[in-house]
């Protein structure tokens, strides 16, 4: 709810000078980015609960009783290269989510067979959420961008208007500096 209602007061909070192609593209990404975000978490649940439950048995095993290891941690730079590459292997590291979505299937249809169509959305996005973490995390390709006219036109009024700022607030007075248009003068005419 809050997604919706914060797309629709940004899609009536236009400012003056943004082209509203540009304005619609802003406004649909942050629809877009919360519910994706949400699909994204929901696919992973089974996952982060497997990584959580993990580190508080390992926590407790080793305060409680082994009494080792208890400064052991894995920097980001350490995750990111035991990160598997390919599908393959993401599936190999992330199994208990579809193994979860399997238990699940089992015991909705043993349980409750008349009701399985509730629990399928849940069951396929489980199976397929190795692959979902392997696709968003292949390197994006870069793509050309190609301007249009509008938007030249917009970033030469964004830049104008931004130097205008640092010519009008950025003076000597102010900052004890000389001006920065001084400076520019100088190097270059």
């Amino acid at each position: 709810t809050s997604v919706i209602l914060s797309f629709i007061v940004q899609l009536h909070a236009k400012p003056n000078d943004l082209p509203l192609r540009l304005h619609l593209q802003r406004s649909l990404a942050s629809l877009w980015n919360p519910l994706l975000h949400g699909f994204l978490t929901l696919a992973f649940v089974p996952y982060e609960a497997a990584v959580s439950i993990d580190a508080i048995f390992r926590t407790a095993v080793r305060m409680l009783i082994t009494r080792r290891n208890l400064l052991e941690w894995q920097t980001a730079g350490d995750s990111q290269i035991k990160t598997p590459r390919s599908l393959v292997a993401n599936y190999r590291n992330m199994l208990i989510a579809p193994a979860l979505a399997i238990v699940v299937a089992v015991l909705v249809l043993a349980v409750q067979r008349s009701r399985m169509d509730a629990f399928l959305p849940w069951i396929g996005l489980w199976i397929a959420s190795p692959a979902i973490a392997w696709w968003i995390s292949m390197p994006l390709t870069p793509q050309a961008i190609r301007w249009t006219t509008d938007q030249i036109d917009f970033m030469g009024r964004l830049a104008r208007r931004t130097w205008r700022y640092f010519e009008e607030f950025v003076t000597e007075e102010e900052t004890g500096c000389r001006p920065i248009t001084s400076i520019c003068k100088q190097n270059l005419w």
